[in-house]
């Protein structure tokens, strides 16, 4: 079997051959009608020359056929314009009234190829148009190519024909030789070619080989990777079963946490709720304690009325003891008044009623006073008593209240402090069951994502063990493909 090296040439070759060989056809049939449409144009403008002499001629009323001297034109034509064969002038009858030959002078056109031209040069004259018209004659066996204008006189009345012509081998000649120099051409570049082709395929093929046992090289590598990527795969797999067991435990812990942190959560409200409690009551004992601490202060400002009272009623006694002297000292003045009534007889009578009234009176005032002095002594004795143990009564019971009143306000401080404490345990327990509730989204998430590596190891195992599957239908193209291009037996 070939070679792709020698498949390559022979399929550019052919190709080549093939693009060439029908180029040079097309080529060939549009430089055969371009130059004969050159030589048509050439013509053309020669014989427009010759009848544009002619219609100077024609201008002075001269007919066609009284001209005298035209055949020189037709031989300087002939001579002036390579390839020309001839250039004459016809009547409207296809009589040649001048010729580059006087030979033909005289003559009448005849033949098919004549008779074509004649019917051809009628439907001018019909038209007038005066254009040119293109046709072949053949004489002794030679093709000629003909180019004829129509002419007409003053009256544009048709009255002859101005033609040239030129061999058709002409034509073929120039085909040909430009068909032989493309074909030498195209045989120089179809060998170009080849050696191109054998030298880029060359180029190509071998790095090709290297490229196609590099394949080999790493297709035995991706089946060894493959391999250990199912074995991987499978690892994979028991991990991640066995993180799917331990992610599931770790649910059902966080749930039981849950469980308990909520109860916590629960009993941190009743907490600062009895918390709030104590703290209320504390509040109201020490705002009773501070009304009794009131009373008591007022109390003790009773006390210090008494005490006014007592040295009130000590004045009183005081006062009471200066009416006992008075009473004393109106009772020796009874006396004295007795003695000097007695003194004075008969005439003292009035005054000793006096001064007995006077000693009745003393008397009795000195024993009110003494009942009274007795009863205020009394008194004094037990307002002071009294004044004095209550006196130490309240004192105590304010050194009592004082400290109460200490400990409630120590007791409501730290009432207070645990009430804090206890809205930022609450808090904290508030913070701790929503970072627990977090962590177990996150671990429904990571759970999730488990189950996705799960079915991702599954398809990595599938994968693992496909990619194995491949690698060794590789590993058989690429030994195919070297036998391919070392043009080896291809094995099936």
């Amino acid at each position: 079997m070939f070679s792709i090296r020698t498949k390559i040439i022979i399929i550019s070759s052919f190709v080549l051959f093939i693009a060439i060989g029908v180029n040079t056809l097309i080529l060939n049939h549009l430089f055969k009608k371009e130059y004969s449409d050159s030589l048509h144009s050439r013509g053309y403008i020669i014989v427009s020359t010759l009848k544009n002499e002619l219609d100077r001629l024609l201008e002075f009323q001269i007919s066609l056929e009284n001209l005298i001297g035209f055949d020189e034109q037709c031989i300087n034509i002939v001579k002036k314009y390579d390839n020309i064969a001839y250039a004459m002038i016809l009547d409207h009858n296809d009589k040649i009234l001048f010729h580059n030959d006087p030979t033909h002078k005289g003559k009448i056109l005849l033949g098919t190829s004549e008779k074509s031209n004649a019917k051809k040069v009628n439907i001018l004259k019909n038209l007038n148009t005066g254009g040119p018209i293109y046709s072949t004659t053949i004489i002794n066996n030679i093709e000629f190519s003909d180019v004829m204008i129509p002419i007409f006189n003053n009256n544009k009345q048709y009255i002859g024909t101005a033609k040239i012509g030129f061999p058709s081998a002409i034509i073929t000649q120039k085909t040909n030789k430009m068909f032989y120099f493309s074909l030498v051409t195209s045989v120089i570049f179809i060998c170009f070619s080849c050696f191109l082709a054998f030298f880029f395929s060359n180029k190509i093929t071998i790095p090709v080989i290297a490229s196609i046992n590099d394949l080999g090289e790493s297709t035995e590598k991706i089946a060894l990777m493959s391999n250990k990527s199912f074995i991987a795969g499978n690892k994979l797999k028991n991990s991640v079963s066995k993180e799917m067991n331990a992610i599931t435990d770790t649910i059902k812990s966080l749930e039981t946490i849950i469980s308990i942190a909520e109860k916590n959560n629960e009993s941190a409200k009743e907490s600062y709720q009895i918390s709030n409690d104590v703290n209320n009551y504390s509040l109201s004992c020490n705002n009773s304690m501070n009304e009794l601490k009131s009373a008591i202060d007022a109390i003790l400002i009773s006390n210090d009325k008494i005490n006014g009272l007592v040295e009130l009623i000590k004045e009183i006694g005081a006062k009471i003891k200066i009416i006992e002297e008075i009473a004393s000292k109106s009772k020796i003045l009874s006396f004295n008044a007795a003695i000097e009534s007695a003194r004075a007889g008969i005439y003292g009578r009035g005054f000793t009623i006096v001064a007995d009234e006077i000693k009745n009176l003393s008397s009795i005032s000195s024993t009110a006073s003494g009942h009274v002095s007795e009863i205020v002594e009394k008194s004094i004795k037990d307002a002071q008593i009294i004044t004095q143990e209550n006196k130490k009564k309240v004192e105590y019971s304010h050194y009592v209240v004082t400290q109460t009143i200490e400990i409630l306000k120590n007791i409501l401080n730290k009432s207070n402090s645990v009430l804090n404490n206890s809205q930022i345990i609450l808090g904290n327990h508030h913070q701790q069951l929503k970072g627990i509730l977090s962590i177990k989204d996150l671990m429904n998430i990571v759970s999730k994502i488990s189950t996705q590596n799960s079915s991702l190891s599954d398809n990595s195992v599938i994968v693992g063990n496909e990619m194995k599957l491949q690698s060794q239908k590789i590993k058989l193209v690429a030994d195919n493909l070297n036998t391919i291009v070392k043009g080896s037996i291809v094995k099936k």
